[in-house]
């Protein structure tokens, strides 16, 4: 094999991410497509350019240095190295869960699968992805990396893939660490995104559906992990369903960023100042959604500007509506008995019997059935239209901006806006009329007071709180109505009893059970306060005091929405949704440091631009022969990159692509011949795959009976019929088993 050299189309790494140019896809193809049909929210037959149209990635942000005056980039190595650099910028410690899952692959489906043959168990492929937030405090603190950043590794392709994302461009980046090795110079390309959208049709990342049978999840695949007695880069040689789970939640949130990003671009309708208005609204939606768990979907500045537009402007756009990409594979046990397709198999004569076996049944492990390949396209995961409720609404996109900001922007935004509000904001109280009981807790020293209040108005207050002479030692309010919309599940954790003529009053402040933020109406003004005052068992008094904190944001952001309109600032335009173009702005005009939720990161034009190795190489033209034109045209795309992996067969110059078309023929004609076989009967996944024929003007339908097809075959089949003498035949060459057959440029097998 030769070494360093492996494209990235990792069986990790599916969530959606449109590029920058090209945001909306074409009309489905098949089920449900047809001209008018939906339309793709990433259309699979444009990857989009192989460079970042604009910005850099997270990970190229993450490894750039500042030396003597020049921007560097290093990548930590070895992999434990670079996994425990992210995991201490996340501010991780320690015992503490970490922020960064971790599984091991032996025989997966990745462009990578053969890189450690025989020796799959001994060289698994590790895959890692960031599930995580930073710390508060974090040396990475103003860094979102959760569901954006993932990592493949394979130690004997000597070539670290990853795929992070990159906000400028609203998309995730393909990049190749090379040369990753012990005593290696390693450094960062980008990816040719043709090859790797092959498999990430949504142009982002991929994970296998559950049981996630592929990784060391898997009892057996732990097993035989632990017998090769060694340390895979700090990962466990087993782990339970819940890191693959992770992984697989974080690829599926990522997912939804794509339909985010379109939504945010498109759905608002254009670049006018209404379309402006309407995404300063959707923000602020998002806000209030991000703070309170709910949003004001009833309020003028909302439903106007935002709904009522957004709704319009995607019946209008997307009548039959969008489709999703699926960033799921179908789970594959590699271990479990199934149609053998390795019948036979070349093995050195020197082995011995058990080593034969050993080696004949981990060749057949690695077989891909043509049902299970990632290559295979995947229907829509949904179908978003704007006619439906929740989050397949207009209403979908306020979920998605609000996923768009960290726990932490959260935390600072909500502790600000009440310290600021308590000295100037207005304040709304209501009271309400309430019984009240109090008893001695059971087993436990204090005593309980149970409360229920109602209004005629259809207000209510109902809870439990729990006292200690004169502390609250706890409690909760199960439900508390002050109009707008219920809030359940609040946390009572301070405050003081006071007693006054045998009259009692606590007054404490109610947060959020499962963030510790403020209780919050989805106006997202905070409840300041709560006081109870009661005699004895007579009628008490709840008194709620709502501050209306959240006029400071929603007055920054009218404001930053104006700055859009003036040409001041591109916040609220159509380019992508950028977290920090947003919370910049706002962290400034509510007296939080900007570097809280904004790093300050080195302009493109001081960094080294962006990079994607090639090399010189033939042209179609340089060809007389008809049939080596053809391969040009319909596999080019593919396989005359300076990738290795799939084959770079159609790369070099014309005396190499004619040696490399020799050495590959009996894979190429296998793939080529399948064509002719039902989609049932076929072992392997005909080429070019079927998604790649609409971009070629062709069809799955007309494709097999096509001259150029043919053209393909003869000429593959010409060369072999020189070297063996008799014309080749899919039946035999199934027999040997594909896996057996000639690799193809000694760099593993055609994907």
């Amino acid at each position: 094999m030769r070494r360093g050299r492996i494209a990235l189309c990792a069986l990790l790494l599916a969530a959606a991410v449109a590029p920058a140019a090209r945001v909306g896809g074409g009309a489905l193809t098949g089920s449900p497509g047809a001209p008018g049909g939906p339309v793709w929210v990433v259309d699979p037959q444009d990857p989009g350019p192989h460079l970042p149209p604009a910005g850099r990635s997270l990970f190229d942000l993450l490894t750039f240095r500042e030396e003597n005056g020049t921007w560097v980039q290093r990548v930590p190595f070895p992999f434990a190295a670079l996994l425990a650099d992210v995991e201490h910028r996340l501010g991780h410690r320690p015992g503490d869960p970490s922020p960064v899952q971790r599984v091991l692959i032996p025989l997966g489906r990745s462009l990578q699968r053969s890189a450690a043959e025989p020796a799959f168990f001994r060289f698994p492929r590790a895959v890692a992805a960031v599930d995580g937030e930073a710390a508060p405090g974090a040396p990475a603190a103003g860094w979102l990396l959760r569901d954006r950043l993932y990592f493949g590794y394979q130690e004997k392709a000597e070539v670290l893939e990853v795929l992070s994302y990159n906000e400028t461009a609203g998309r995730f980046e393909f990049q190749l660490v090379r040369d990753y090795r012990p005593g290696g110079a390693a450094r960062v390309t980008y990816a040719n995104r043709a090859v790797c959208t092959a498999c990430h049709q949504g142009g982002g990342p991929l994970f296998s559906r559950q049981v996630w049978d592929e990784t060391n999840a898997n009892p057996q695949i732990a097993r035989r992990l632990a017998a090769e007695k060694r340390d895979f880069y700090g990962f466990p040689v087993a782990v339970g369903v819940e890191a693959p789970r992770a992984i697989d939640d974080a690829t599926d949130r990522g997912n939804r960023i794509a339909l985010d990003q379109l939504l945010w671009q498109e759905g608002c309708g254009g670049a006018g100042s209404w379309a402006i208005r309407c995404r300063a609204a959707a923000f602020t939606a998002a806000l209030q959604r991000a703070l309170s768990g709910g949003f004001d979907a009833g309020a003028s500045d909302i439903r106007d500007p935002f709904l009522a537009v957004a709704r319009r402007a995607a019946e209008t756009r997307w009548p039959q509506g969008l489709a999703v990409p699926d960033p799921d594979i179908p789970n594959r046990d590699p271990l479990a008995s199934h149609r053998p397709a390795v019948r036979t198999a070349s093995l050195p004569a020197t082995l011995g019997p058990d080593e034969t076996a050993r080696l004949s049944g981990l060749l057949q492990s690695s077989h891909v059935p043509a049902e299970l390949e990632p290559l295979n396209p995947r229907p829509p995961l949904e179908i978003w239209t704007a006619a439906g409720a929740g989050d397949r609404g207009p209403a979908r996109l306020v979920t998605g901006l609000a996923a768009f900001l960290s726990r932490e922007d959260v935390r600072q935004l909500d502790a600000a806006l009440f310290a600021r509000g308590r000295k100037a904001a207005a304040r709304e109280r209501q009271t309400l009329p309430c019984t009240v009981a109090s008893r001695p807790r059971g087993g436990e020293s204090g005593e309980r007071v149970k409360l229920r209040c109602t209004t005629p108005a259809g207000l209510s207050l109902e809870g439990r709180i729990y006292l200690e002479g004169a502390r609250v030692t706890g409690g909760t309010i199960e439900k508390l109505d002050t109009g707008g919309g219920p809030l359940r599940d609040l946390d009572l954790t301070g405050g003081a009893v006071t007693v006054a003529e045998g009259r009692r009053e606590i007054e404490i402040v109610p947060l959020q059970k499962l963030t510790g933020l403020h209780a919050r109406r989805t106006d997202g003004n905070a409840v300041e306060s709560l006081r109870i005052t009661w005699q004895g068992e007579e009628t008490a008094l709840a008194t709620v005091t709502v501050l209306a904190d959240f006029t400071l944001v929603a007055d920054a952001i009218r404001a930053l929405a104006a700055q859009t309109e003036e040409g001041m600032s591109d916040a609220f335009s159509s380019r992508p949704f950028r977290r920090t173009a947003v919370l910049g702005p706002l962290f400034t005009a509510l007296g939080l440091p900007r570097e809280a939720c904004c790093p300050d990161v080195p302009p493109d034009h001081l960094l080294p631009p962006p990079h994607l190795e090639a090399g010189d190489t033939a042209r179609p033209e340089d060809f007389p022969e008809p049939a080596v034109r053809a391969f040009f045209q319909y596999c080019g795309r593919c396989h005359a990159t300076a990738e290795p992996s799939p084959p770079n067969f159609l790369h070099g110059d014309a005396p190499q692509v004619r040696a490399q078309l020799t050495h590959c023929a009996e894979r190429i004609f296998y793939r080529l011949d399948a064509w002719r076989l039902a989609p049932g009967d076929r072992t392997k996944t005909p080429m070019p795959p079927v998604h790649a024929l609409p971009a070629l003007g062709l069809s799955a339908a007309t494709w097999p009976e096509d001259p150029a097809l043919a053209l393909l075959k003869q000429h593959t089949a010409g060369l072999l019929r020189a070297e063996t003498g008799a014309p080749p035949r899919l039946e035999d060459l199934e027999v040997r088993g594909y896996e057996s057959l000639r690799s193809c440029l000694e760099t593993g097998l055609l994907p």
